[in-house]
């Protein structure tokens, strides 16, 4: 049961890297970066505190990858814990973000699935995945 539950957060870990590149590859097709993208770390005022604020940025972009998004949840404490303690919620996560990938792919059926098993698993909780799972993939099947 726990090799089980390991694997699932392996999956876990590996769907959320996918979708971390595909966020990545998007923003370098609209031509923003990463950093640019995904982190501002302040305001700036005015253009000297603007360059301090890209120089910052732009050393993150190194930390801030594909890869680490995926570690950070597998090295989470909370999902160790919840993995060493045999719970099941690590199954609907797996459901949760398989479906968030497959919109973001344009695969609605593939989409409605992962939510089916989720709503399956944690009856109300997927609820609020419905909408903006349904609006992704459509807009990702008319973007291709």
């Amino acid at each position: 049961h726990f090799s089980f539950l390991v694997a699932v957060d392996l999956a876990v870990a590996l769907l959320l890297r996918q979708l971390a590149v595909a966020y990545r590859d998007a923003r370098q097709r609209a031509g923003r970066p990463w950093a640019e993208a995904s982190v501002q770390l302040v305001k700036p005022e005015d253009a000297e505190k603007e360059s301090a604020a890209t120089t910052v940025a732009e050393g993150i972009e190194a930390v801030i990858s594909p890869a680490f998004v995926g570690l950070f949840y597998l090295l989470n404490p909370l999902t160790v814990l919840s993995c060493v303690a045999l719970s099941l919620q690590n199954i609907q996560h797996l459901a949760f973000v398989s479906a968030v990938c497959a919109a973001a792919a344009g695969k609605g059926g593939l989409s409605a699935i992962g939510l089916a098993f989720a709503f399956y698993v944690c009856p109300y909780t997927p609820l609020v995945l419905l909408v903006p799972c349904a609006a992704l993939a459509f807009s990702q099947r008319a973007a291709h």
